[in-house]
């Protein structure tokens, strides 16, 4: 429908303005028609004030590493523009960092807050960083084909490796590009009574090595035929 269409350019400009750090834009079409029955479209925005960040988040619960190396890795730039998705994008910066590092079970909650008149907002991560997490186990199952070993040897964490989840995404990425499997899971699971242990379970579905095929027809000169 036409104002489907016409709420879906909307949120496009919205979300475009938002970017840029135009944090509380307002956008609304204005319809007019004239004698000749021709309709003109017009979209009135109201950008309102830039926001930027006004400086570096805060930081709650960060004991295992200084403070300083884990806003290293948010990578900011000075003063940037507040996006709507810039505090989940700093989120998961820490999230990654310190699964990086083996906290595998780290939780990390965000609050907000935007200044309209100053044009600023600041952010504060809490972490609840877990322990260290090491992996006690590497579980394969779902290959009736390939050999065990052809799997572990594109899996790069072992048992008695500190988890790194850089190192789970390039094993899951190899596991795919080695064209043997149709589709790859790998899940790191707490072990029950050892918060410091996990077991890693690696599923894969094997693609099918062969196709067979059965043609049958019958025509007027070769009579019934096959293949």
């Amino acid at each position: 429908p036409l104002q489907d269409v016409l709420d879906d350019g909307i949120d496009c400009v919205v979300t475009r303005y938002q970017l840029e750090g135009f944090y509380f834009v307002e956008a609304a079409p204005a319809v007019s028609d004239d004698d000749a029955g021709k309709v003109r479209l017009h979209i009135q925005v109201r950008e309102g004030p830039r926001i930027f960040l006004a400086g570096a988040p805060a930081l709650e619960g960060v004991m295992a590493f200084p403070a300083a190396e884990v806003l290293e890795a948010l990578d900011l730039e000075a003063r940037p523009v507040y996006a709507p998705r810039l505090a989940l994008v700093l989120k998961g910066k820490i999230v990654d960092f310190y699964r990086n590092r083996g906290h595998l079970f780290v939780d990390v909650e965000v609050e907000r807050k935007i200044d309209r008149e100053a044009g600023e907002a600041s952010l504060a991560f809490k972490v609840k960083e877990g322990p260290p997490v090491r992996v006690e186990s590497v579980r394969i199952s779902g290959n009736e084909r390939t050999w065990e070993w052809v799997i572990r040897n594109r899996v790069q964490l072992r048992a008695g490796d500190l988890y790194n989840e850089t190192r789970m995404r390039e094993s899951y990425r190899s596991l795919l590009r080695s064209g043997l499997f149709s589709s790859v899971s790998l899940e790191a699971k707490p072990l029950e009574g050892d918060e410091d242990g996990a077991s890693l379970d690696v599923n894969v579905s094997e693609k099918a090595r062969f196709k067979l095929s059965v043609l049958a027809g019958y025509g007027s000169y070769e009579l019934l035929r096959g293949g």
